[in-house]
């Protein structure tokens, strides 16, 4: 599992480890809609276009801040659904403090690696 750098010097790096990447979590925060906009305006066309045929999950983290955040701000599922299919993307979200889906996460990149290398 890689963690990318997202600041513009890395712009000519980054992509080095797109090549051998079996799958791709592009993350965003649930309850900001910006992050929303940044991961599918900016990464996933980078990831389209430098690892087309990496399979790519939609990944809403936080999901536990969703009822702390001001209206408006925050993504609801049916709209991440609706986004998700236009995008032709699986979708799930996830909270580190609830543990809501971090096993099926991790699950689903076990098996991309596992088909990957086997």
């Amino acid at each position: 599992l890689c963690d990318t750098a997202g600041r513009s010097e890395f712009d000519t790096i980054r992509p080095l480890g797109y090549a051998d990447a079996s799958v791709f979590l592009l993350c965003f925060n649930v309850a900001k809609i910006s992050t929303l906009r940044s991961a599918t305006q900016r990464w996933l066309p980078e990831i389209r276009a430098l690892a087309p045929s990496a399979p790519i999950i939609l990944v809403g983290t936080q999901s536990d801040q969703r009822m702390n955040t001001r209206r408006g701000e925050a993504i609801e599922p049916s709209v991440m659904g609706q986004l998700a299919s236009r995008l032709q993307l699986h979708w799930l979200e996830c909270s580190a403090v609830t543990q809501q889906n971090l096993k099926t996460i991790g699950g689903n990149y076990k098996k991309e690696i596992y088909v990957k290398f086997c």
